[in-house]
Protein backbone atom coordinates (compact mmCIF):
# COMPACT_ATOMS: atom_id res chain seq x y z
CA UNK A 1 0.00 0.00 0.00
CA UNK A 2 2.85 2.39 0.81
CA UNK A 3 4.39 1.86 -2.61
CA UNK A 4 1.16 2.37 -4.53
CA UNK A 5 1.22 -1.21 -5.82
CA UNK A 6 -2.06 -3.05 -6.06
CA UNK A 7 -2.06 -6.76 -5.37
CA UNK A 8 -3.79 -8.64 -8.19
CA UNK A 9 -7.23 -10.07 -7.55
CA UNK A 10 -6.09 -13.69 -7.93
CA UNK A 11 -3.75 -13.19 -4.95
CA UNK A 12 -6.32 -11.37 -2.82
CA UNK A 13 -8.80 -14.14 -3.68
CA UNK A 14 -6.32 -16.81 -2.60
CA UNK A 15 -5.75 -14.93 0.65
CA UNK A 16 -9.49 -14.59 1.29
CA UNK A 17 -10.02 -18.28 0.49
CA UNK A 18 -7.38 -19.27 3.04
CA UNK A 19 -9.08 -17.27 5.77
CA UNK A 20 -12.53 -18.59 4.81
CA UNK A 21 -11.29 -22.21 4.99
CA UNK A 22 -9.03 -21.84 8.02
CA UNK A 23 -11.49 -19.95 10.19
CA UNK A 24 -14.80 -21.36 8.99
CA UNK A 25 -17.51 -21.63 11.61
CA UNK A 26 -17.85 -25.38 11.08
CA UNK A 27 -14.29 -25.98 12.27
CA UNK A 28 -14.88 -24.21 15.58
CA UNK A 29 -18.60 -24.48 16.30
CA UNK A 30 -18.37 -27.48 18.63
CA UNK A 31 -15.38 -26.11 20.54
CA UNK A 32 -17.04 -22.70 20.94
CA UNK A 33 -20.13 -24.37 22.37
CA UNK A 34 -17.92 -26.25 24.85
CA UNK A 35 -16.13 -23.04 25.82
CA UNK A 36 -19.45 -21.33 26.47
CA UNK A 37 -20.62 -24.19 28.68
CA UNK A 38 -17.34 -24.02 30.62
CA UNK A 39 -17.85 -20.34 31.40
CA UNK A 40 -21.64 -19.92 31.55
CA UNK A 41 -24.45 -21.73 33.29
CA UNK A 42 -27.66 -22.75 31.51
CA UNK A 43 -29.53 -19.62 32.67
CA UNK A 44 -26.84 -17.38 31.17
CA UNK A 45 -26.83 -19.32 27.91
CA UNK A 46 -30.64 -19.10 27.71
CA UNK A 47 -30.39 -15.36 28.31
CA UNK A 48 -27.93 -14.96 25.43
CA UNK A 49 -30.17 -17.01 23.14
CA UNK A 50 -33.15 -14.83 24.06
CA UNK A 51 -31.14 -11.66 23.39
CA UNK A 52 -29.96 -13.04 20.05
CA UNK A 53 -33.56 -13.83 19.11
CA UNK A 54 -34.45 -10.23 20.04
CA UNK A 55 -36.68 -11.24 22.93
CA UNK A 56 -35.39 -8.48 25.16
CA UNK A 57 -34.22 -8.55 28.74
CA UNK A 58 -36.77 -8.48 31.55
CA UNK A 59 -35.72 -6.56 34.68
CA UNK A 60 -35.60 -9.80 36.67
CA UNK A 61 -32.71 -11.02 34.49
CA UNK A 62 -30.49 -7.93 34.74
CA UNK A 63 -28.34 -9.53 37.46
CA UNK A 64 -27.84 -12.62 35.25
CA UNK A 65 -27.01 -10.36 32.30
CA UNK A 66 -24.33 -8.52 34.30
CA UNK A 67 -22.83 -11.83 35.46
CA UNK A 68 -22.80 -13.04 31.85
CA UNK A 69 -21.10 -9.90 30.55
CA UNK A 70 -18.51 -10.16 33.32
CA UNK A 71 -17.32 -13.43 31.77
CA UNK A 72 -16.74 -12.05 28.28
CA UNK A 73 -12.98 -11.54 28.73
CA UNK A 74 -12.45 -15.11 29.90
CA UNK A 75 -14.56 -16.48 27.05
CA UNK A 76 -12.75 -14.35 24.48
CA UNK A 77 -9.39 -15.47 25.82
CA UNK A 78 -10.39 -19.15 25.70
CA UNK A 79 -11.68 -18.80 22.14
CA UNK A 80 -8.49 -17.06 20.98
CA UNK A 81 -6.30 -19.73 22.58
CA UNK A 82 -8.37 -22.46 20.94
CA UNK A 83 -8.22 -20.85 17.49
CA UNK A 84 -4.46 -20.31 17.75
CA UNK A 85 -3.85 -23.87 18.90
CA UNK A 86 -6.13 -25.47 16.32
CA UNK A 87 -5.51 -23.61 13.07
CA UNK A 88 -2.48 -23.24 10.88
CA UNK A 89 -3.18 -19.59 10.07
CA UNK A 90 -2.69 -17.87 6.74
CA UNK A 91 0.01 -15.29 7.32
CA UNK A 92 2.94 -17.33 5.99
CA UNK A 93 0.99 -18.33 2.86
CA UNK A 94 -0.12 -14.73 2.30
CA UNK A 95 3.40 -13.39 2.66
CA UNK A 96 4.77 -16.03 0.30
CA UNK A 97 2.13 -15.27 -2.36
CA UNK A 98 2.86 -11.55 -2.19
CA UNK A 99 6.65 -12.03 -2.11
CA UNK A 100 6.55 -14.38 -5.11
CA UNK A 101 4.37 -11.92 -7.04
CA UNK A 102 6.70 -9.03 -6.27
CA UNK A 103 9.74 -11.02 -7.34
CA UNK A 104 8.10 -12.32 -10.52
CA UNK A 105 7.35 -8.73 -11.52
CA UNK A 106 10.90 -7.58 -10.73
CA UNK A 107 9.88 -5.19 -8.00
CA UNK A 108 12.86 -4.27 -5.84
CA UNK A 109 12.96 -6.14 -2.58
CA UNK A 110 12.17 -4.10 0.46
CA UNK A 111 14.99 -4.10 3.01
CA UNK A 112 12.58 -5.41 5.63
CA UNK A 113 11.29 -8.23 3.42
CA UNK A 114 12.87 -11.62 3.92
CA UNK A 115 11.99 -15.27 3.47
CA UNK A 116 11.31 -17.23 6.61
Amino acid sequence: MNTGLEIPSHITSAIADCYARTYSWGKFEEAFAEILTEHLDSEQIDLLIDLYRNRGLPPTRIKTFKATIARVDAITSSVAIHIFANSHGCVQQDAQLITDWLRSNNYPANEGMRDE
